[in-house]
């Protein structure tokens, strides 16, 4: 989905551009942050967000907006 968004969308492209992770994401990766809150590892997380994201929404609270 994000691959056809950045082809319609400049701020889409940007933002897949300057992924600090340097690549989109895929199902694997929400699989992964699933299994771990599923373990006991996570056993003391409650009530947070937690961005899946590669880094895009960091990256963009440095970017100054025109």
């Amino acid at each position: 989905m994000s691959i056809r968004e950045q082809e319609v969308s400049r701020e889409m492209a940007f933002m897949l551009h300057n992924t600090p992770v340097g690549r989109i994401g895929n199902p694997e990766d929400i699989a992964a942050m699933v299994e771990f809150l599923m373990g006991p590892g996570a056993g003391f997380i409650t009530g947070t967000d937690i961005l899946v994201d590669g880094g895009v929404t960091a990256f963009l609270k440095t970017v100054k907006r025109e």
